[in-house]
């Protein structure tokens, strides 16, 4: 196990890294959609 580490752990904080920032740009796009939304309704 101890020698597959570098090779599993590498790939897996890729993704991880990735998948964090597509969610990130995904809930920012929703929140930026809420707020034209809210801003559409006030006017």
């Amino acid at each position: 196990m101890l020698w597959r580490t570098d090779e599993d752990v590498c790939p897996y904080f890729v993704v991880r890294h990735s998948t964090e920032q597509i969610t990130s740009l995904l809930v920012n796009q929703s929140t930026r959609q809420l707020e034209v939304i809210i801003i559409l309704n006030f006017e």
